[in-house]
């Protein structure tokens, strides 16, 4: 397997001296990952498992200090907005001594995904920096809203919606992933909550699992979801229908989702304009550009609503 480098990489080796330098360090890490041409060559060489993960929902402990014993973290910024999350380079090493991790032939090889077994959720990835920065600076407002996450990872923006009073449902494909990087970084981050404690349920599983189980319970509009977020997630052209089917399925008729990602993913084909064609093929939404960040390869949010 080729090796294959596709995300941004978290500094962990010194506390940020000022916001404004944590983000120019951020822009200069990007711009020195997002030559993307070879790398979309290796994603197209890395082999695929046929086999589809069932969705699962798991829940926040009553005890939750135990979460984050051995953990290790590191400090990072998004915009305006600190957090601190699990490292992910020493959940890798942990992963590495167990016989049964799911994603564990991917990260000894030194790579980000392997399709369908492990899609890159322990890393921290520019684009979902980009849309917390970007749900802040437009005051997007969160209280009592129900927000569901698709792809979560570390789960950043999620947080930010569950810390500024949404209920939220974090959904990775890796049941790993939630259970070493994304609960353990709800914990880190709404610890200013314990006198509320956070509403928030976590499912692992493919997309066309998840959309059948949380179809079955939120069959009903007031039962569905305000506000879906996702980033980086559409860098396949083969993920775009499930990831349609799921976010009509769910979404509010008055519903908004946000979707961070590149514009071309080169080598593999995906990114927004390929996903705007289908959204515009399949005449359910509506879209639009709200914002774009030019340096290095270019990156967009948009903006999706039902028509």
């Amino acid at each position: 397997m080729m090796d294959f480098k596709f995300g941004f990489v978290v500094d962990t080796d010194a506390e940020p001296e000022g916001r404004q330098q944590e983000n120019d360090k951020r822009t200069n890490t990007c711009n020195d990952v997002t030559n993307e041409k070879d790398e979309g060559e290796s994603r197209k060489k890395l082999k695929t498992s046929d086999a589809n993960t069932n969705a699962k929902e798991f829940y926040l402990p009553d005890v939750q200090d135990e979460i984050l014993e051995g953990k290790q973290t590191v400090k990072l910024v998004a915009g305006l907005i600190d957090f601190e999350v699990i490292d992910s380079e020493n959940v890798e090493v942990k992963l590495k001594d167990r016989k049964d991790s799911q994603v564990v032939e991917v990260i000894s090889e030194n790579s980000d995904l392997l399709p369908n077994v492990y899609e890159g959720g322990l890393k921290i990835w520019e684009c979902s920096l980009d849309l917390v920065e970007f749900m802040n600076d437009a005051s997007i407002e969160f209280k009592d809203t129900k927000v569901l996450e698709l792809g979560c990872g570390a789960g950043l923006p999620g947080i930010f919606a569950l810390q500024h009073g949404a209920e939220v449902v974090f959904q990775d494909f890796n049941e790993e992933v939630i259970h070493e990087v994304t609960i353990p970084n709800v914990v880190l981050n709404c610890k200013i909550l314990k006198e509320r404690p956070p509403k928030c349920t976590f499912m692992s599983g493919d997309w066309k699992h998840v959309e059948s189980m949380l179809g079955e319970t939120h069959r009903k509009d007031s039962e569905q979801f305000d506000v879906i977020l996702t980033s980086e997630t559409i860098y396949s052209i083969e993920s775009h229908e499930s990831l349609h089917s799921v976010m009509k399925c769910l979404l509010k008729t008055s519903g908004t989702i946000y979707l961070a990602a590149k514009t071309h993913y080169f080598g593999v084909g995906g990114g927004t304009r390929m996903f705007e064609e289908l959204i515009n093929k399949k005449g359910n939404f509506t879209v639009e550009v709200c914002k774009t960040y030019p340096e290095g390869v270019q990156r967009e949010i948009l903006k999706i609503k039902n028509k």
